[in-house]
């Protein structure tokens, strides 16, 4: 996996802008501190301290702008982040236990291109454990404000080594009229009780995805997602 980075030295200080970092939020309690746990490590975020429990909570999933001085960090083994420049707050699901995974009827009838496996984050002292994706839809120039949301079901009778979840999408605006181009979507789906119970004496996990790419007549028809397995590491 790769997220943007961008190193520049401003005034003889060494500063790294990280880009589109999958991010979930925690809190130090030791330092009394908004943390952001990525796929790059931990950062302190004192910025974000009189947001917490008010705007933001643990286990919130964000699409994360920040940038790190490493020349001027205050903490020794710590690294902070000297400015937060956007975040994108995400919608988080829980995967739904249906019969042999069906869908759960709240008409998720939209079907998907493509899709993406961006990162696994994880605050194991919070138990939370999030899976980012991204969806790529054809969606119409014209339609500014589509949006989709997303489902996660499985079959809890399943007693396959490689268990299989089921994806879905719906989209929640009218269709445009012009010319329809690829658009990408980022969603979160909290995995935490649904894989834990399914982790193996390593704590690791190999799942299987097939998600809608056809609906005629209300049948869905999928596609197994290109990089199945998808390989959960818990630590």
């Amino acid at each position: 996996m790769h997220f943007l980075l961008a190193g520049c030295n401003n005034n003889d200080d060494f500063i790294v802008t990280m880009m589109e970092v999958p991010t979930i939020i925690g809190y130090d309690n030791d330092f009394k501190c908004v943390t952001l746990h990525t796929p790059m490590g931990i950062f302190m975020a004192d910025v974000l301290n009189d947001l917490y429990i008010i705007d933001i909570l643990p286990g919130d999933p964000l699409l994360s702008f920040f940038s790190v001085n490493y020349d001027k960090q205050q903490i020794q083994g710590y690294t902070s982040i000297s400015h937060l420049d956007y975040a994108l707050r995400l919608i988080k699901e829980l995967p739904q236990a249906t019969e042999d995974g069906k869908s759960t009827g709240e008409d998720f009838e939209d079907f998907i291109d493509k899709i993406d496996f961006i990162a696994m984050v994880s605050d194991k002292t919070l138990n939370n454990y999030v899976a980012f994706f991204k969806f790529t839809h054809n969606v119409h120039e014209d339609e500014e404000d589509v949006r989709f949301i997303y489902e996660m079901t499985y079959d809890p009778d399943e007693d396959s080594d490689i268990p299989t979840v089921y994806i879905r999408a719906k989209k929640m605006s009218d269709t445009g009229a012009f010319q329809a181009i690829p658009a990408t979507f980022f969603y979160t789906f909290d995995l935490s009780n649904f894989l834990i119970e399914r982790r193996d004496s390593d704590n690791k996990l190999k799942v299987n995805i097939k998600y809608a790419y056809s609906i005629e007549n209300s049948e869905f028809f999928y596609q197994y997602w290109s990089g199945n397995p998808l390989e959960l590491d818990f630590e």
